[in-house]
């Protein structure tokens, strides 16, 4: 409903910013409310949904000069204000011939509401630098939050009723993207939230959501269910005005720890998304996921919902191993869901969907699906596509889904991973080939520690040529150790496996000489009698033994000899067949590189010429410039016989100093071009670098006048790349200071933010680095076709250009995209991928 009218209202309309706001459509009025409250980095960020709050029920108010003593003040503006942010001439002279001094918005609602913004706004606005605690710019944005409600009077009444929930998720996003890591732990993007309560299939009955965050799983309930909500922050409180303004007055949420006050009364469903991952300090219980099931499946009289990591998932031992093994003996488990990555704000962890059903349909079964490739790309998330995955749900693909006994799960470490069991299913054995689990051919080595000394040594580091599927320890070659590390010697021939990302492997030879390998690495004997080394190398790089032995972390192996990984099960043909397959795949991988070769020649030869004509017009054009303007100081001096410095000597009315200054300015460009032509080939020595202590200390020497240089950094582990710090400083120095001088140029805006993000690939190998800002798109200046372009940008042009060939030569790929349907305004987005190394000499 629209704000209520009286007597000593402001009429609307006779301000220009009211005539503004009717002539948007509601699309533009959206935006504009959004670009206002964000662009102007407010201190209460949820002070946009109370006054949503309060015009949706008709109890939003602006009158002019006087309140009444218990209205809730939303925001102030008085006539020196307007004086100095801007107020028109006419708006002014308008409010001295009506005796307007200020002008109020506030709310006229119930006590328990005016209670909860109380609490709301001291609990999450900063005070201390402003007379109105709601304002972080104490002159400029009380008239900015007064034409945000002027926009929301010229909204329909039936827009509050449809349409007031959507934008409030929006607004709820906006804020959990600019909060990063910490917005992703309690904002769940909708997409997920709709899928959980249609697999939940409530009704009728209770419905309790411990680590309720939002209490987003309230809004798609519909009013027969009695929703208990529980959160243990003080987000509790925006959960409850989040249930106000979907229209659930009736629900319940209140603040409590979801651990230790979990509410003692049985419910009908439960529905949750704990924290991932998140430890416990009591001992019985070793994560808060795991915690949640030893609870809920007491508790629940039908249903269980949760989503999960892929730790709860995979771990081989403590609670959540022995709660997986409980829920299967019991036969509660209805389904299992791998959902696809990127989903959440602040991390790219795998995450799973499990669903325990006390009235399941299929009696002694589990039905697991991969919906990992259910999703649309969306900026650097990825959005549910949450029809299919029930459509997954509801079909018969095998490539995507299966049914398991539930015998099964205790030969497979009670594993939840769905990939696993669809993968097995997959593995059909043809004609001479049988399969085998790698338990039958492959024995643990003993592991006989070490320290190494300062100096070289010959360690096994991955990544080895793909073509090197074995290798004698002579030939393994050394590597610097600068500290004394400890590592694991080599007594035996083995296959090497790579334990931390996706499946790499080396079969080592001992051929007299010493060899070791690190302790994140395993090594196991091969029963040479019954499998070639070098075929069950090829085999372990396949996708289907990945998806067997990759366990939801990213890892192979998390304590020990993973049972994952000693249960999957490879093809396996007869000796001859596996000596002919390793020949075969020596040759198409040859014949691939050479193909590959020659197209990177080519690549290179067009990409030199383009350069070199780059070069020659961006030299040339500036040459232009140069050659015309000494033939007039030349001609000016001949025709005046009196010639001082201060000689005016152009139509602009440039004196012969200044002239001369610039015709000096420009050779001097002209000759950083020329050195550019062969410096930028020389680059630093690349050494193994971390790449989030690197970005780090980045940030701390940066110096930003205007803006915020932050780090998400979204991996679990950490990612060492193979760069010279120098360099990739550059990199960074480069894509900020034109996101400074070009992008960030709006003085009135206080939100400017460069955002630094990192993860990794989804096959392990690769760290991606995204370098986004909030500023002007690079669009709005030049074809961003040619961003890498030498010399086509501003200054001297080479900023992105020397991005690029830092990049490459490194091993990487750099791409600028503009994502305009970024709802937090980050639309440029510089993306740098870089290859991971194992190296052991960094912090």
């Amino acid at each position: 409903m629209k704000p209520k009218t009286e007597s000593n209202m402001v009429k609307m309309q006779e301000t220009n910013k009211m005539e503004v706001a009717n002539n948007m459509n509601i699309e533009n009025k959206l935006k504009r409310i959004l670009n206002l409250f964000f662009g102007m980095n407010p201190r209460n960020k949820f002070w946009l949904l109370e006054v949503l709050l309060l015009a949706k029920r008709g109890e939003l108010v602006i009158c002019n000069n006087e309140i009444e003593a218990d209205d809730f003040i939303l925001c102030v503006v008085d006539t020196s204000i307007l004086a100095v942010t801007g107020g028109t001439e006419k708006t002014l002279q308008d409010w001295k011939e009506k005796g307007v001094k200020a002008q109020y918005a506030v709310g006229r609602t119930t006590a328990e509401i005016k209670k909860l913004f109380s609490e709301i706004d001291n609990a999450f606005s900063e005070r201390g630098q402003s007379q109105n605690k709601f304002f972080a710019i104490k002159q400029m944005e009380p008239l900015d939050l007064m034409e945000i409600i002027h926009i929301l009077c010229t909204l329909p009444d039936d827009w509050f009723q449809s349409g007031v929930g959507i934008f409030t998720e929006e607004v709820l996003s906006f804020i959990a993207r600019n909060e990063g890591k910490a917005g992703g732990m309690f904002f769940q993007p909708i997409q997920v939230t709709r899928l959980m309560t249609r697999l939940l299939g409530a009704t009728e009955g209770s419905v309790y959501n411990p680590y309720a965050g939002l209490a987003s799983y309230g809004m798609f309930l519909n009013d027969k269910i009695d929703y208990h909500a529980q959160e243990m922050s003080q987000m509790y409180l925006i959960a409850r005005l989040n249930l106000l303004l979907h229209g659930k007055d009736d629900s319940h949420c209140v603040q409590g720890d979801s651990v230790s006050e979990w509410l003692g009364q049985s419910f009908d469903y439960i529905v949750a998304t704990p924290p991932f991952h998140a430890r416990i300090s009591d001992a019985k219980h070793d994560t808060m996921e795991a915690d949640f099931f030893t609870k809920a499946y007491n508790q629940a009289k039908k249903k269980v919902a949760a989503i999960v990591s892929g730790w709860f998932c995979a771990a081989t031992g403590g609670l959540s191993f022995s709660i997986r093994k409980t829920l299967i003996e019991k036969d509660l488990v209805e389904s299992v869901i791998r959902l696809p990555n990127n989903l959440f704000f602040g991390t790219n962890i795998a995450t799973y969907v499990v669903i325990l059903n006390r009235e399941k349909e299929h009696k002694g079964k589990v039905r697991f699906v991969d919906a990992s490739e259910c999703f649309i790309r969306q900026g650097i998330n990825n959005l549910l596509d949450e029809k299919m995955v029930i459509s997954l749900l509801q079909s018969e693909d095998s490539n995507h889904s299966t049914i398991v006994d539930k015998s099964i799960f205790f030969s497979n470490g009670c594993s939840f991973i769905p990939e696993r069991y669809i993968a097995r299913m997959l593995l059909e054995a043809k004609d001479g080939e049988r399969t085998i689990a790698l338990e039958h051919i492959l024995q643990p080595c003993s592991r006989k520690e070490i320290e190494l000394k300062e100096g070289q040594h010959p360690i096994v580091i991955f990544p080895f040529p793909e073509l090197q599927l074995s290798i004698k320890s002579s030939d393994i070659p050394p590597k610097d150790v600068n500290t004394h590390v400890p590592a694991y010697q080599i007594d035996e021939d083995c296959i090497i496996v790579d334990t931390r990302r996706q499946p790499r492997s080396v079969y080592v030879k001992l051929d007299g000489s010493p060899a070791y390998y690190m302790p994140y690495y395993r090594a196991f004997k091969v029963d040479t009698s019954i499998v070639l080394p070098e075929y069950l190398v090829i085999q372990l790089r396949q996708p289907y033994m990945a998806k067997q032995i990759v366990d939801g972390t990213g890892t192979i192996v998390s304590r020990g000899v993973s049972v994952l990984f000693m249960t999957a099960k490879m093809l396996l043909p007869s000796l001859d067949e596996q000596k002919a397959a390793v020949i075969r795949y020596k040759e198409q991988l040859l014949q691939e590189m050479g193909v590959h070769l020659n197209e990177l020649n080519e690549k290179r030869l067009k990409d030199f010429e383009i350069t070199q004509r780059e070069r020659k017009h961006a030299v040339g054009h500036v040459l232009g410039d140069i050659y015309p303007a000494i033939l007039d100081v030349s001609d000016f001096i001949q025709l005046n016989d009196s010639v001082s410095k201060d000689s005016i000597v152009t139509r602009q009315g440039d004196s012969l100093e200044e002239y001369v200054l610039k015709i000096v300015a420009n050779v001097e460009k002209v000759t950083k071009m020329v050195q550019h032509f062969t410096d930028v080939e020389k680059f630093h020595s690349p050494t193994p670098l971390n790449v989030e202590k690197s970005i780090n200390a980045y940030i701390q020497k940066k110096i930003a006048k205007n803006y915020e240089v932050v780090l998400e950094y979204l991996d679990e582990g950490e990612l060492i790349i193979n760069i010279s710090e120098e360099d990739l400083h550059q990199v960074f120095d480069n894509l900020i200071n034109n996101a400074e001088k070009y992008g960030f140029i709006d003085k009135k805006r206080y939100d400017y933010k460069v955002k630094i993000t990192v993860s990794s690939s989804e096959d392990g190998l690769k760290a991606i680095i995204h370098i986004r800002n909030n500023g002007i798109p690079a669009s709005k200046h030049f074809d961003v076709n040619k961003i890498f372009a030498w010399g086509e940008g501003h200054g001297d042009g080479i900023g992105c250009n020397q991005v690029k060939n830092i990049i490459e030569h490194f091993g990487g790929t750099v791409n600028y995209t503009e994502m305009g349907n970024e709802a937090d305004g980050f639309v440029c987005d510089f993306e740098i991928v870089l290859p991971l190394t194992n190296d052991i000499n960094n912090d």
